[in-house]
């Protein structure tokens, strides 16, 4: 059995000497942890796939953590302008410091996995215990019973079980077992709308020239960088600070591969003075950097990504995360992947790193309904520590208005507008979509709403209070379909509709909060990028910052255009006997914040006096 030594947790991250647990009773009944009613949309379960007992699979269990609240209240204090402490980012060793687990905790933990027969299989790594065991012994642990699923969409295969169980004494000292329950993460859109003929890619050179002032009406029918520079007021703007300082990353799961030679061609037609810039790719769990894919589903939003970025932070450094998610991994059944919980891999790894991007954008999510409870608070705690070393996190917010199928997932197909995570978590920034130039309206699909987990935070109240106040005919009708205290997204908006993207050489439009979000992130690191320059720290977790009065103000604010949703649909296609169409849901883009745009679009020379 392996443990770490708390006595010496901020030098260690793992140490393997023996421990001599006290002994603990793990006697007391099981009792339920966690439970899905049913499958999650979606997905259907295969019984007659049998499960083999004896293949192995990766689990983890996330241990209680200790000064949650303490550490909260941190990041909101370092985040907050005027605090004293504001700019004042913690390193991984001082936020491992506070949160790690208490001596009883790991003690019982590990007690029960002794009696289980398992300890010599428990690594324990700050906060967090992991072990390979048989399926079987996974079973017998949890009390649970494995089987297969299927993806409807995909027809991808995962290993999931419904519901699974805990000594009732160990509740207290656990957080979250996986793999168990957590089913699905999602592409947000990138959806390709249509492919440009290369004449047309001819006649979109004349953007090139394009400087404040010119007629850019052009960008009613489709976005290339310069569109977004002259929109958001960011065309003079060259980064200065050295290269390497501050950093832009763009994660990429599901096995979407950016393309370096899809980038030249973009930069040489849209960005030409960014030509000879690039980004790396960085593998974080097994995840790989294909090129010359034939597959355009595969490359669509890792280019449109990596793109916009580029072209718009340039000569800001960027980074490609590849992150393959693939626990349990079942070695010799290869027909079994899966795709749902890379965040728990990626998040862990690039926190241990200690040199991180100061922005990072992320176009993945899934209904918030979908995923399990104790998944969601730990994930959105560690984008918490994202925040406090300094970084801001940012997420498309979905494409399905209020909800693709509006359904709820607890057996009783109840009508609901379904909110998106992780954009519902209060510790990233939520970033929603516009379309149009002249006016910038709400585009059609840009996912908002409430979430059903997180009451409204401190920094959203007055907003939030002032959107319900004054515009009572926006959401009255559908008060009966959301949760009226939680927290409210997107945060932001940005345009999100018609990119023109390269892929393997020819110029497709693109759309989708996908789009948006690294448009923002792109914004942000420039942001950053004047703050290093002289002589300051990184914005890190943005929504204090952005939802104080001062900033707030900059904002262009968006009262044009609603989104939809409910439409009996989910991801496009229809849901048969969906029992949840509600016609005409959406939200409405109103003065100030709404459920749609957010606090509206940026506007980045007045941000940046800020």
């Amino acid at each position: 059995m392996r443990y770490v030594n708390f006595s010496v947790w901020p030098l260690v991250a793992l140490v393997g000497f023996a421990l001599s647990v006290p002994a603990a009773s793990t006697s007391t009944p099981y009792e339920v942890f966690e439970e899905l009613p049913m499958a999650p949309e979606g997905w259907t379960e295969l019984p007659s796939m049998r499960v083999n007992l004896q293949k192995s699979m990766a689990m983890r269990i996330h241990l209680a953590q200790q000064n949650v609240v303490k550490f909260e209240q941190k990041v909101m204090e370092i985040s907050t302008p005027d605090h004293p402490s504001y700019g004042d980012h913690i390193d991984t060793k001082q936020i491992k410091s506070i949160l790690r687990p208490s001596q009883s905790t790991l003690n019982a933990v590990l007690a029960w996995l002794e009696d289980a027969g398992l300890g010599e299989q428990a690594v324990v790594e700050h906060d967090w215990i992991k072990m390979n065991v048989t399926i079987g012994q996974a079973q017998e642990l949890l009390q649970t019973r494995y089987s297969y699923f299927r993806n409807d969409e995909t027809q991808k295969i995962i290993l999931r079980t419904l519901s699974y169980s805990l000594p009732a004494e160990i509740h207290k000292h656990i957080l979250l077992v996986q793999p168990t329950n957590m089913f699905g993460m999602r592409q947000m859109g990138s959806a390709i709308i249509k492919e440009v003929e290369d004449a047309s890619l001819r006649q979109m050179k004349a953007f090139k020239q394009m400087a404040p002032g010119f007629n850019f009406t052009q960008c009613n029918d489709t976005i290339v960088p310069q569109c977004l520079k002259v929109l958001y007021n960011f065309q003079d703007y060259v980064a200065k600070a050295p290269y390497g300082k501050n950093k832009l990353g763009v994660n990429g799961f599901l096995e979407q591969y950016a393309q370096y030679e899809d980038l030249k061609v973009f930069l040489q037609n849209y960005t030409p003075k960014a030509i000879g810039a690039n980004f790396s790719t960085v593998s974080v769990n097994g995840g790989l950097a294909i090129q010359n894919s034939s597959n355009l589903d595969g490359i669509a939003e890792a280019n449109l990504d990596i793109q916009y970025t580029v072209s718009l932070s340039y000569p800001t450094q960027n980074i490609y995360y590849s992150t393959g998610g693939r626990p349990p991994y079942i070695p010799d059944l290869d027909i079994v992947t899966n795709d749902s919980e890379p965040y728990l891999d990626w998040l862990n790894w690039i926190l241990d790193q200690p040199d991180i991007p100061q922005t990072i954008t992320t176009s993945y999510g899934e209904s918030e309904q979908t995923v399990p409870l104790s998944y969601r608070h730990t994930v959105c705690n560690l984008f918490a520590q994202l925040g406090a070393r300094g970084v801001s996190v940012l997420f498309s917010s979905g494409d399905a208005g209020p909800g693709w199928s509006c359904r709820s997932n607890d057996g009783k197909n109840t009508t609901k507008f379904l909110p998106t995570f992780p954009a519902s978590c209060p510790w990233v920034t939520s970033v929603g979509g516009t379309k149009n130039i002249n006016p910038e309206e709400a585009v059609y699909f840009s996912s908002g709403g409430f979430s059903e987990t997180w009451p409204v935070p401190s920094y959203q109240e007055k907003a939030i209070s002032a959107y319900f106040e004054n515009n009572p005919d926006s959401w009255k009708p559908w008060e009966q379909y959301f949760v009226k205290g939680g927290r409210g997204f997107p945060d932001v908006a940005a345009q999100g509709f018609n990119y023109r993207v390269i892929l393997n050489g020819t110029v497709n439009l693109i759309g989708g909060t996908s789009a948006s979000s690294p448009a923002f992130a792109g914004l942000v690191s420039l942001l950053n990028d004047d703050r290093i320059a002289n002589g300051k720290p990184p914005l890190g977790f943005l929504n204090p910052w952005l939802y104080s009065d001062k900033v707030a103000e900059t904002f262009n604010d968006i009262t044009h255009g609603r989104s939809t949703g409910c439409n009996g649909k989910m991801w496009g296609q229809p849901i048969a006997g969906n029992p949840a169409v509600v016609l005409g849901a959406g939200w409405d883009a109103v003065p100030g914040w709404d459920p749609v745009t957010g606090l509206g679009t940026p506007n980045f020379e007045k941000m940046r006096q800020c």
